[in-house]
């Protein structure tokens, strides 16, 4: 076979494979190790799990915090599987539709669709996680008119179990309405499944269906973004919130503190809408303003928070000083959303849905549930949690070191999304691994979401939610049974995540 078996990585003990995602908090000693580097490599692969009866798993970046990647058999690495594919030719829909590989990864993807004049609608707030693992586990941005990534998904080739008999089998997935013509579409091509509830069941199904080989997305023109962010207090920017505020703007993504001081809870403000294009120059001048300018800003603004989290020993400083000191946290987190102020920022969209990463933020996990944007359920729940956090942190000194995260989600018919049937407003808990007591304050915050009825991301700290649960929070939950028993006859695919989520 053409794949690379791993026997020495970067990551091994004493020569043996070793896979850890990016918080560290999942480690995987695998049977085996794969790189494969085309479809038929993978396909051979699936075929070897089938034959020898071992679970086979596919990991790309490593960004997912929960359980979802672990295996006790195969691992298969998609670093491998990265080109661009090129424009989808068997359509006669209109549109921009390109194919690429499933570990491509959203920074390598950005630029090659720059180069076609293309973009992105949307994408998470990093770039560094492979394709498949964001569409997979149900990746966001914060937009109320496209929804998640998952939206752009127009065909997925997935290489998995052969129903009629023991080995592999790839096939082409779509909608009723698919992409695909019939009429052009090769013979000796994938075999096609154009079917809505085939399609809206293994878009997000964690890997449990097979191993994503190649999607096709609806891409769109290149446009631009101006972003700004401002600084509140919850309570104002609570009551724009009620009067139409996620309406007026493209995007709006909110960090809140949520524990007062003065008597108050901050918060950061961003949103971002479409503007013309720019030129060149003005592109230049912007980067240098937001990747300097704005950094010394920062840092003149409130050093110490910029030098204790951005650089490997003074980040330890760091988690040793709110370990230590526990009641200076909302003051750390207040002076963290100072420092995030920004003037305007207008460039290419994906360069302003980015974020950014830096030492602190890719140390940190969370539990993000997306809770209903009607009825203004999600301010209730928020006042619950905002209630609970400021409990754990006054009585028993547990505190999450981080503002609270709210994203802002179109309503989708992808059936194990948690926005599926409704607009949705996920919001996220971060906490730094070597806080003290994270573990114990993400449980009583689970428990207070589900408490809401919200639904888990599947990329993050869900340990506590269970299939009843699922069941009770999806309404299409059995019609997506009905598929993974279909693909995952054997249960190759499953693993512990799948077991307590889904099965």
């Amino acid at each position: 076979m053409g794949f690379r078996k791993h026997v020495v990585n970067k990551k091994n003990f004493f020569n043996r494979p070793v896979w850890r995602n990016s918080v560290g908090n999942i480690v995987i000693h695998p049977l085996a190790y794969y790189e494969p580097e085309n479809l038929d490599d993978l396909t051979a692969l699936v075929n070897e799990a089938i034959a020898a009866k071992l679970p086979i798993r596919a990991v790309g970046a490593g960004h997912s915090y929960s359980s979802a990647p672990h295996t006790n058999g195969l691992l298969v690495d998609t670093s491998l599987l990265s080109r661009n594919l090129g424009p989808y030719p068997y359509t006669s829909k209109s549109g921009d539709f390109i194919e690429f590989e499933s570990g491509i990864r959203l920074k390598q993807l950005n630029k090659e669709l720059d180069k076609l004049n293309l973009a992105l609608p949307t994408m998470g707030g990093i770039d560094h996680m492979a394709l498949a693992g964001a569409l997979q586990t149900g990746t966001h941005g914060s937009n109320l008119t496209l929804g998640a990534m998952s939206q752009m998904v127009r065909s997925i080739l997935l290489v998995t179990h052969d129903p009629t008999r023991e080995g592999a089998k790839v096939y082409r997935i779509e909608k009723s309405d698919g992409l695909t013509d019939k009429n052009t579409y090769p013979p000796e091509a994938p075999e096609l499944i154009q079917d809505d509830d085939v399609f809206h069941s293994v878009v997000v199904s964690f890997g449990t269906m097979g191993i994503i080989y190649a999607v096709v997305l609806a891409v769109e023109r290149l446009f631009y973004l101006e972003e700004r962010k401002q600084l509140d207090s919850w309570e104002n920017i609570k009551t724009q919130l009620q009067k139409g505020l996620l309406a007026q703007h493209y995007s709006v993504y909110i960090l809140v503190n949520p524990y007062p001081v003065k008597g108050k809870l901050s918060a950061l403000l961003a949103y971002s809408d479409r503007t013309g294009s720019k030129s060149k120059r003005t592109l230049i001048l912007e980067d240098m303003k937001r990747k300097f300018l704005h950094r010394i800003d920062r840092a003149m603004r409130n050093p110490i928070s910029q030098l204790l989290g951005n650089f490997p020993l003074t980040y330890w400083l760091f988690v040793w000083l709110i370990n230590r000191f526990p009641h200076r946290i909302p003051h750390i987190i207040n002076r963290a959303l100072r420092t995030q102020q920004d003037k305007t920022y207008v460039n290419k969209s994906y360069k302003v849905m980015y974020q950014g990463l830096d030492y602190l933020k890719e140390r940190a996990y969370d539990a993000e549930f997306a809770i209903y944007l009607e009825q203004d359920k999600y301010l209730v729940l928020l006042d619950d949690l905002f209630v609970l956090l400021q409990h754990l942190h006054n009585k028993y000194r547990f505190q999450l070191s981080s503002p609270i995260e709210l994203r802002f989600i179109k309503q989708s018919e992808v059936f194990l999304t948690p926005e599926y049937g409704k607009d949705v407003c996920y919001i996220g808990t971060p906490v730094l691994k070597p806080a003290y007591g994270n573990g114990i304050l993400l449980y009583h915050i689970q428990q207070l979401f589900m408490k809401h009825g919200a639904r888990p991301h599947w990329g993050k700290m869900n340990e506590h939610v269970e299939k009843e649960y699922i069941q009770k929070v999806y309404p299409r939950f059995n019609d997506w049974l009905i598929q993974f028993k279909r693909f995952n006859p054997n249960g190759i695919f499953s693993n512990r995540f799948s077991r307590q989520m889904v099965e």
